[in-house]
């Protein structure tokens, strides 16, 4: 029985169908691809109302036409629930922001492989984790920055320099005397030509 819908946006065919394959083995979700996004906005608005069951958009950011946040912006407007993952390669601050400000419940980078980017759309499908800024996945700081210092600590922030973007929210983890710790990004400012970014403890 088909308890969810899936609908990927990927102007990469290839990539679609990989993403579908992924799901062959779910006997309970029902999976829709589309390369062009107007054609998806088409199809959601359409029929997504109609279904009775819980959706889930998976779109890229970066397409022809109409970008992935465009499209999302769009969708929220009318179906206020249905959940959105972004699944992309761009790392820019500002667009991250969009797609959590939006709505979004997860933000994939491609470069994952494909059993984590599985692994976490399944999350959102079983665990029915709802949109949230705060929902973000835990990266190594060198995941997300691969240039960085730690410029001063202060009991439970660091303040680091980097000549590169750091989402607000994002989740990092740190190693600091052979422990582990998380910290989410407060606040990022321009100094010169580098950016200080503030992170509290949690």
């Amino acid at each position: 029985m088909k308890t969810f819908n899936i609908i990927i946006v990927d102007d990469s065919e290839d990539y679609s169908l990989l993403l579908e394959h992924c799901f062959l083995e779910r006997e309970d979700v029902n999976v829709t691809s589309f390369t062009k996004p107007e054609e998806a906005l088409e199809f959601i608005s359409k029929h997504i109302p109609k279904s009775g069951i819980k959706s889930l958009l998976i779109t890229d950011v970066m397409m022809p036409d109409l970008s992935g946040i465009e499209l999302a912006k769009n969708l929220k407007t009318s179906l206020p629930h249905l959940k959105i993952c972004f699944l992309s390669n761009s790392r820019d601050e500002a667009t991250i922001n969009d797609a959590f400000n939006i709505g979004a419940c997860e933000y994939i980078f491609k470069n994952r492989t494909k059993d984590e980017i599985f692994c976490k759309i399944n999350k959102v499908i079983d665990n029915d984790i709802h949109e949230t800024p705060n929902h973000l996945e835990v990266y190594e700081i060198s995941d997300v920055l691969s240039d960085y210092k730690l410029v001063e600590t202060r009991d439970r922030e660091v303040i680091l320099e980097t000549s590169e973007e750091v989402s607000v929210h994002s989740i990092i983890k740190l190693r600091e005397k052979k422990k582990e710790k998380l910290y989410k990004v407060e606040k990022c400012e321009l100094k010169d030509n580098a950016t200080l970014v503030t992170c509290k403890a949690i």
